[in-house]
């Protein structure tokens, strides 16, 4: 390869580099594929949701996400983080007594996540949700 070529060839993979960081910076001010504008993304359709009882998504956000609906007030609509504080078990729902309960050692949660008993100390990390056109939307990190 000649000088000329080796300059050809570097000035045309400059201007590739720059032109893909340019279209980098402009994909990542958009929506996230399937997102609203505030950051929403869907997470399951209300009435699936009410045939199941609660739903789990392991790759929603980074660490699986469970959503539940409210026992005491039907309009609310609870997603936290489905790791447990204490060792990261995969809490499980139990709708019966409307608690999460970590497998593991016992730590329950009320289904806003709020800590209730256990070795676990903190509370599950909470999403915001709402309802848009009978489905459940979730903002995640």
């Amino acid at each position: 390869m000649n000088r000329r070529r080796l300059l050809v060839w570097l000035g045309w993979g400059s201007v590739g580099a720059w032109l893909s960081g340019i279209a980098s910076l402009l994909t990542g001010c958009a929506p996230k594929s399937g997102e609203d504008a505030e950051g929403f993304a869907r997470f399951v359709n209300l009435a699936v949701l009410d045939e199941s009882g609660f739903i789990l998504q392991d790759f929603f956000a980074k660490d699986p996400v469970i959503v539940v609906r409210d026992p005491a007030d039907k309009n609310v609509i609870h997603a936290v983080n489905a790791l447990c504080t204490h060792q990261q078990c995969l809490v499980n729902w139990q709708q019966d007594k409307a608690v999460f309960v970590c497998p593991c050692h016992g730590s329950t949660f009320a289904p806003d996540g709020k800590y209730l008993q256990g070795p676990a100390k903190a509370a599950l990390q909470t999403f915001p949700t709402k309802i848009h056109e009978d489905d459940v939307w979730v903002k995640a990190d």
